[in-house]
């Protein structure tokens, strides 16, 4: 595969985002799946396999191969919990960040949502800086096993 202007470093970490096929997965998809369980509470592993096909997840895979890469991102501490609990808020930022959108604006308008979940009218600066962070811990999760990027 080549994208025009992308770097090699980025094609890599790109393609291992692929892996967990979110990338085939609408948005609005994703979130339907992760709230219907996830309204009131974090998902448990029973959920995960119920919204399995939604989201393209190959539980078997990630549960039967810790090195898979859906072992590696939807069972990481950054996703679940050590009472087996994943993350809806984190559930939700993995999906904005790596699902398809409908277009320009509704992936704003989610962002957004995401940032700023009580509406408020302004967000203080320290809020947002945290959410990019999220983003960035999320990208150095679904790649951190990769050899590529080792010295």
């Amino acid at each position: 595969m080549h994208l025009s202007g992308v770097s090699h470093e980025e094609l890599i970490v790109y393609r291992h985002e692929c892996q967990i096929n979110l990338y085939m997965v609408p948005y609005e998809v994703f979130r339907g799946s992760v709230k219907r369980y996830g309204y009131a509470t974090d998902l448990t592993d029973k959920h995960m396999m119920k919204i399995s096909r939604d989201i393209m997840l190959d539980t078997h895979e990630m549960y039967s191969n810790p090195k898979s890469a859906f072992a590696l991102v939807y069972l990481d501490e950054t996703f679940r919990s050590a009472d087996k609990r994943h993350s809806v808020r984190q559930m939700l930022r993995l999906g904005w960040f790596l699902c398809v959108h409908r277009n320009q604006t509704a992936q704003e308008n989610e962002l957004w949502n995401l940032i700023n979940p009580s509406m408020d009218e302004t967000i203080k600066r320290e809020d947002v800086i945290h959410f990019v962070r999220t983003l960035t811990t999320f990208a150095v999760t679904i790649n951190k096993s990769k050899k590529e990027f080792r010295l």
